[in-house]
């Protein structure tokens, strides 16, 4: 993977769901970084919507750190693409 493509995983992971629609459309041509941005675009909206439940639910307040553990779990998956190490989140990645 190119280092172009290599900081667009990582964006894609660390700002997901909004840095995994730009990685789709501004380098459709690497399959390794579509793979890393589609895989990242489900886990950001997953996170998105653990957010959304918690700020709308009062009484869900656990749901709240568990939304910044996913998204440092995105963060960590953002620098081992970085790397260019495989990447799979489990059950999204299967997807």
């Amino acid at each position: 993977m190119r280092d172009e493509n290599r900081i667009w995983a990582l964006l894609a992971y660390v700002l997901a769901p909004v840095g995994s629609l730009l990685a789709l459309v501004l380098a459709p041509d690497d399959p390794v970084l579509q793979n890393h941005a589609r895989q990242s675009l489900i886990a950001g909206l997953v996170v998105a919507g653990i957010v959304m439940l918690a700020s709308v639910i009062p009484f869900m307040v656990c749901l709240t750190p568990l939304a910044f553990v996913a998204w440092a779990y995105l963060v960590y998956c953002g620098i081992r693409a970085y790397q260019g190490q495989p990447v799979e989140i489990p059950i999204i990645g299967r997807l």
